[in-house]
């Protein structure tokens, strides 16, 4: 009779191969998943970006790593719909969050750029109104950030019109960070600071909130420009000063607010005085130049103390009216003359 042997490890010896091909399955999902991400993402974006409900913008490019919780945006542009005209744009953006603030529904996001380009244009201010208009009464917006940081290696800060466009201020080095913002709706308890470095010398720091009034929610802004050349008031004029100052590294107090869809304020340099040039004509013909020096500190006993402020309106482009701030020292400050 033939033997028949029963080892115990017999039934081991055929293993299932479906658990190996689940693996497989998964890992190939996990692949795809990970190559399609950046796609899905960056048609995402421009879809949102395309839908009217909001600011309109594009990406060309997206990538990601989602376990170090970064996203890269190239090619960054918020424009005006209707004729392409565009009023931020970065070359590349990093946004990077935290998975367990994310999680737990806090939106908290930090920004890096290298270059950021913000223009100020009548599609600007066209695109803000019209973010007012459409949610007029509203709360909040589509998407709302809990806090954001940013810091931004430079940032030009441009006007434009259909002709012509120049650089305002260009800001090294600066740090942005906000709280309670509602993307594409109104904000009622916002807030904002920026310090950074200007390019030509000297430093800006900026503070702003919203005030909750009975119909609207304007913002209060308040700053300082310190060290700066008198070079600096002219790139901000876009015109020749018409005085002469003679101190160099001013500071300079900046009050601002915004109403009627636009920014009204003062910019209020510490200037002391200043020489002006005056022409006239004598009744020969002939032209008479007298250069006058102004001492705001010399001013009336009875009068209060005389500041140079500069009143400013930002919407189409930044308007100084430095003209008027000349005229009204003029009109209460006792000149000499110095020279013909």
């Amino acid at each position: 009779m033939k033997s028949i042997y029963v080892s115990p490890y017999q039934k081991h010896r055929r293993h299932s191969k479906w658990p190996y091909v689940g693996v497989f399955i998964l890992a190939i999902m996990l692949v795809i998943a990970r190559i399609a991400a950046p796609f899905v993402t960056e048609n995402l974006i421009n879809q949102k970006g395309a839908d009217g409900k909001g600011y309109h913008f594009r990406v060309a490019e997206v990538s990601m790593n989602l376990v170090k919780g970064e996203i890269l945006l190239r090619d960054l542009k918020l424009f005006k719909p209707d004729n392409m005209t565009v009023f931020a744009e970065a070359p590349a953006l990093v946004l990077n969050f935290q998975w367990p603030e994310l999680l737990r529904g806090e939106h908290i996001f930090e920004l890096k750029a290298d270059q950021l380009n913000l223009i100020l244009s009548k599609a600007l201010f066209d695109e803000v109104q019209r973010i007012k208009d459409q949610f007029n009464n509203q709360t909040g917006g589509r998407f709302y950030l809990d806090k954001i940081s940013a810091s931004f290696k430079r940032i030009n800060i441009m006007e434009a019109d259909d002709t012509n466009s120049r650089t305002i201020l260009t800001l090294m080095d600066t740090i942005v960070s906000g709280k309670e913002f509602a993307i594409g709706g109104i904000n009622i308890k916002s807030e904002f600071a920026l310090d950074g470095k200007i390019a030509e010398g000297g430093s800006i720091d900026l503070k702003g909130k919203t005030v909750q009034l009975e119909n609207s929610t304007p913002w209060t802004i308040l700053g300082k420009m310190k060290n700066i050349q008198p070079d600096v008031l002219e790139k901000l004029t876009g015109n020749k000063l018409p005085i002469d100052i003679s101190k160099s590294n001013l500071n300079a107090d900046i009050v601002a607010r915004s109403q009627k869809g636009q920014i009204e304020g003062t910019l209020t340099p510490d200037i002391k005085e200043f020489n002006l040039r005056e022409e006239k004509k004598s009744p020969w013909g002939d032209i008479i130049v007298k250069l006058k020096k102004y001492d705001l500190e010399k001013v009336p006993a009875s009068e209060e103390s005389l500041k140079f402020e500069i009143p400013f309106t930002v919407r189409e482009n930044i308007s100084f009216n430095i003209d008027e701030t000349v005229n009204r020292v003029k009109s209460q400050v006792k000149s000499k003359v110095i020279s013909f």
